[in-house]
């Protein structure tokens, strides 16, 4: 909007200086001359603003007290490479684990099968009847890309329009920002909405895959503090020893197949 403001000052501003040297009027020398103090003051003021907080929390249910998440003897290779080796392990309820370990050690690998998106080679999870997980993967998709941020907040969830606009609003998404195509929006963008998407259920039991990777500053921020709101199971994967550090209580290391599990802060670790 303010460039848009300087613009318009810019072309009235010259317009002005033309008439008045055709007219030979000083008065009117003046007025576009006053119109580019206000451009210089204009282009030089940087304006604060103060971000709005995050006043929408996720939506949990409670485990019951026997619940909990067994692996059991999970094996899986690919090809001639076999990158989880009989690994055992146990979430219980409150755990905030993060899975760490070199690229291509099969991090994504283990989640996607304790999420159930790939099967185990050997082996098998067990998910407790109580526990409601929701997965945030690394690339974001959405079923119905073409459509606006607000008719897949609508399509996704079956609300009004109204109701849509201001369960987004209270997640910072507002104006005009509604009305961009998905296929449009940035990585953090998507990792933004798919959250807040994944909120909107009751959930106690979160999975995430490198969730502040590729993101800009503001995006990771925004993520953390959502994150901060979230009193249930978290297991997550990333490289980022703040988001590690801020987050873990509990860290699975995962090395040639096989995982050292501690029950401890990274900086402990």
């Amino acid at each position: 909007q303010e460039q848009k403001k300087i613009q318009q000052l810019e072309e009235a501003a010259k317009q002005l200086h033309d008439w008045a040297s055709r007219a030979d009027n000083k008065s009117m020398h003046k007025r576009a001359f006053a119109m580019e103090k206000r451009i210089e003051w204009l282009k030089k003021t940087e304006k604060p603003f103060i971000e709005k907080e995050i006043n929408a929390k996720f939506k949990e249910k409670n485990f019951s007290g026997k619940d909990f998440i067994v692996i059991r003897n999970i094996s899986k290779t690919f090809g001639d490479h076999q990158v989880l080796k009989d690994i055992s392990l146990m979430v219980r309820k409150g755990d905030r684990i993060g899975l760490l370990g070199p690229n291509g050690c099969g991090k994504t690998t283990l989640i996607n099968i304790i999420s159930n998106q790939v099967k185990p080679d050997t082996g098998e999870v067990r998910i407790g009847r109580s526990v409601n997980f929701a997965f945030l993967p690394q690339i974001i998709k959405f079923e119905r890309p073409d459509l606006t941020m607000l008719e897949t907040v609508r399509y996704e969830m079956e609300w009004s329009e109204d109701t849509a606009r201001n369960r987004l609003a209270a997640f910072q998404f507002t104006g005009e920002e509604v009305f961009k195509p998905v296929s449009a929006l940035s990585g953090g963008e998507k990792s933004r909405l798919k959250l807040f998407l994944l909120m909107q259920h009751e959930i106690n039991l979160l999975i995430l895959d490198e969730p502040t990777n590729h993101l800009d500053i503001a995006s990771r921020e925004w993520i953390e503090r959502t994150l901060e709101s979230f009193g249930g199971t978290l297991l997550f994967v990333s490289h980022d020893r703040y988001f590690i550090t801020k987050f873990a209580t509990r860290i699975w290391d995962l090395n040639d197949g096989r995982i050292t599990d501690y029950n401890g802060t990274y900086e402990e670790y």
